[in-house]
């Protein structure tokens, strides 16, 4: 069993949100050519709304589930990554995969907080208030 006091818990949360958006900064940048204003304004809504939950999760008693929903998350952005950077363009106009990420990535991301401490506790991880 591996214990975590909250400090912990709060720091790997903070961690695993702050990694969501540098993969969204990096794919802006290397993929979108995003200004920073324009980076800005994608994070704010495509990439907040759906971290939302990590968000509220890592403000309560069990911050871990942060990681969780972050996790639930992030494949969503690599497909939006892989449709709109790798792929090979088939045609059809504007790219709407973001549209997916932002209605897709809340609810997955909901569903990893929600599912948050049922995964600790099989992985035998504890939160203590300490």
């Amino acid at each position: 069993m591996k214990i975590l006091n909250r400090t912990q818990a709060k720091k790997w949360g903070l961690v695993a949100m702050v990694a969501v958006l540098l993969s969204q900064t990096v794919a802006g940048v290397t993929c979108y050519q995003q200004d920073m204003l324009t980076l800005l304004s994608s994070i704010g809504f495509f990439i907040l709304p759906p971290l939302l939950p990590a968000i509220v999760a890592w403000l309560f008693l069990n911050p871990l589930r942060a990681v969780v929903g972050c996790v639930f998350f992030v494949p969503w952005l690599l497909l939006a990554y892989y449709i709109d950077c790798i792929a090979p363009y088939e045609g059809g106009g504007a790219s709407m995969v973001f549209v997916v990420v932002l209605f897709g990535g809340f609810v997955t991301s909901l569903l990893g907080v929600l599912l948050g401490a049922w995964v600790m506790r099989k992985f035998g991880i504890v939160v203590t208030m300490n």
